[in-house]
Order: structure tokens, then C-alpha cells, then sequence
């Protein structure tokens, strides 16, 4: 009865750890491989001939804006819009490669 299972993945570094943070990609890429290999192996256990594809339709860059507090009933307050570094964009192009 399943046609695709949507993967979604963000990723954060709020310890300024730059090795570990740029590193995620390699989680991102596991991540991946880790679902596709459970599709596969319920796929063969089942002797299906069904390939259950994968959306990775979520995913990103995000955590500045996480535990920002904003008055009560203000207007159009700029909640989740973080100000990305490139640090950000360096793991975000990695990210991209991986998929």
C-alpha cells in the first residue's frame, strides 16, 4: 500500500562544533541507505516485486532562530527566520552532493 516514504532530516550546531557540523552530511547520506535498506530487505521478505521509492522533501539547515522569544500577539513577528553563515552553506552544498 506504499508508494514512497518522505524522509526529513535538519540539522543544527549549536555547540560551534564546525568538524562535527560539517560532517553531517556523511549522517544524512547513512540516513538514506539506512531506510533504503529496510524498504529492501521488507521487500524481499515479502518476495515483492514493489519498489517503495524515497522523498527526502524535507531537510536543511536549521537552528538559530530555535528557543527565540516573542511577545504575546505581536505583528508579524519574524518567527524562523535564521540569518544562515557560511558555515551553514558549506553543510547545506554537502548535503546537496549527498542527494
Amino acid at each position: 500500500h506504499v508508494d514512497f516514504i518522505s524522509l526529513h532530516q535538519y540539522y543544527g550546531n549549536p555547540s560551534g562544533d564546525t568538524l562535527h557540523f560539517l560532517s553531517r552530511s556523511e549522517h544524512m547520506d547513512a540516513f538514506i541507505k539506512s531506510v533504503a535498506s529496510i524498504c529492501d530487505a521488507v521487500k524481499a521478505k515479502k518476495h515483492s516485486q514493489k519498489t517503495v521509492n524515497l522523498s527526502f522533501d524535507e531537510w536543511n539547515v536549521w537552528f538559530h532562530s530555535n528557543g527565540t522569544k516573542y511577545e504575546d500577539w505581536s505583528v508579524a513577528p519574524p518567527i524562523l527566520e535564521d540569518i544562515y553563515n557560511f558555515e551553514d552553506a558549506l553543510l547545506v552544498g554537502s548535503m546537496l552532493i549527498t542527494l
